[in-house]
């Protein structure tokens, strides 16, 4: 007998949320929000260094700890139209002294800012 399966590996750290949805925003535009970073199983970790990858993305604050999760605020400015991705990269090591890395993705839709022209409709 054979038995097939299919999973994913998982690290034992994981990103709430996993992906960062800003929907639709115009042009010039800054979005925040916060990340939430937290052991999935009792083996602790600790956040070593956090990167930012695409235009626009920054962190608006230093990443912060309280007890065994740590919340990272990032600004998302809206540079470009249309779908855009940018990441947000999570270095950990884990009290094991096994290193990881969860990578975050931000999306938005950049959208030109609508001139109006005076007239009513």
């Amino acid at each position: 007998m054979v038995l097939r399966g299919q999973g994913r590996i998982v690290s034992n750290a994981e990103a709430i949320p996993a992906a960062v949805h800003l929907g639709a925003r115009s042009l010039g535009e800054e979005a925040r929000e916060t990340v939430t970073l937290r052991p999935r199983t009792e083996e602790g970790f600790t956040l070593e260094r956090v990167e930012t990858r695409g235009p626009g993305l920054r962190l608006a604050a230093p990443a912060r700890q309280e007890g065994a999760s740590y919340y990272i605020d990032l600004a998302q400015k809206v540079l470009k139209q249309g779908d855009q991705t940018t990441w947000l990269r999570l270095h950990v090591r884990f009290d094991s002294g096994r290193r990881g890395r969860v990578d975050v993705p931000v999306r938005y839709y950049g959208l030109q800012e609508l001139v109006h022209s005076g007239i009513a409709p």
